[in-house]
């Protein structure tokens, strides 16, 4: 019979398959065969038990009312952590879903998120050409800046400095964060 203490059996059924002390005859004899099987299976269901099988299942059951423990059945990282620390360790992510405005937004989980990218400014692109030392990319260099301070950002206005940009990947990280910070508003 399955105790009020289910997650301490869960956690004794776990330690003997991790330690390879598990066998399906004798492990356990106060619980009925049925009673460990279904352990087993909400062990597999919780993330907590696995094998390497697509064929057969975990449970081999038999009819005579015991089972197999397919040979392969390992416990997981999950399983462990749960031998170690118990249920109120795992601590599921939740998401988080902006539906207006998607400036300064993070999209997932509530991890916390900086967006570096609202104080850049055609100033800080400056020095990282002044320091290219091809004559010819640095004019180009300078005709990205000269552009991006004249002209209204429309699609294709920067296509003729992909080269560029290809070559010195800092400057398209710039680049792009200038465009980000214009479009979305400083």
């Amino acid at each position: 019979m399955i105790t009020p203490n289910y997650d301490g059996q869960i956690k004794k059924v776990l330690t003997e398959i991790r330690d390879k002390h598990f066998h399906e005859d004798n492990s356990f004899p106060e619980l009925s065969r049925s009673d460990l099987m279904d352990l087993l299976n909400d062990c597999e269901y919780q993330g907590y038990l696995s094998y390497k099988s697509q064929k057969q299942k975990l449970i081999i059951p038999y009819m005579n009312g015991g089972f197999a423990l397919h040979p392969s059945a390992f416990v997981t990282r999950n399983g462990r952590n749960f031998i170690e620390k118990g249920d109120e360790s795992i601590v599921m992510p939740t998401h988080q879903f902006n539906i207006n405005n998607v400036y300064g937004s993070s999209f997932g989980d509530n991890n916390s998120v900086t967006n570096y990218f609202s104080n850049i400014t055609i100033e800080d692109l400056k020095p990282l050409v002044e320091s290219i030392e091809d004559p010819t990319d640095k004019k180009e260099g300078t005709e990205l800046i000269k552009t991006l301070e004249t002209e209204d950002i429309k699609p294709g206005l920067l296509n003729r400095f992909d080269k560029l940009v290809g070559k010195y990947p800092k400057i398209a990280e710039l680049v792009s964060k200038i465009i980000i910070a214009t479009v979305f508003g400083n």
